[in-house]
């Protein structure tokens, strides 16, 4: 008996941690929070309108940053615009901009937030001040 009441146990707990994640707004989430999450990859909120979807393929994975439609969620992904393709180390998230470290060669990827998600490659951030970002690693 007692090996049955244990199992049922750890099954709500686990149900428990895998449902308890869901929130009612996208707001509520926390920048760097992960949105959704499941074997293909997860999602993380980089701000009030932006995210990153790592999906899992192969090797080497890749990342999509996508500009939502926070009025879809919770699939916030189905009206979504693609800003960038690629695989991402790092993001240095504001408001206004998202600056994405690159595995590929150092190069930085600047998504202009204000400018509906206006794409710039530089070779530094060293002009650029970080201290009002937030830094998510992808």
């Amino acid at each position: 008996m007692k090996k049955i009441s244990l199992l049922i146990f750890l099954i709500i707990i686990a149900l428990c941690i895998t449902g308890c994640n869901y929130k009612d707004s996208f707001q509520e989430y926390d920048i760097g929070e992960t949105v959704v999450s499941n074997r293909d990859g997860y999602t993380i909120k980089l701000n009030k309108n932006y995210v990153v979807d790592h999906i899992y393929s192969g090797k080497s994975g890749k990342d999509v940053i996508y500009q939502i439609d926070i009025s879809s969620y919770p699939d916030i992904l189905s009206d979504s615009k693609t800003c960038y393709e690629g695989k991402v180390r790092i993001c240095y998230c504001s408001d206004d901009y998202l600056i994405l470290c690159l595995f590929e060669n150092n190069k930085y990827v600047i998504v202009d937030c204000k400018n509906n998600g206006k794409v710039s490659y530089v070779e530094s951030i060293s002009d650029y001040d970080l201290s009002d970002f937030i830094k998510v690693e992808v």
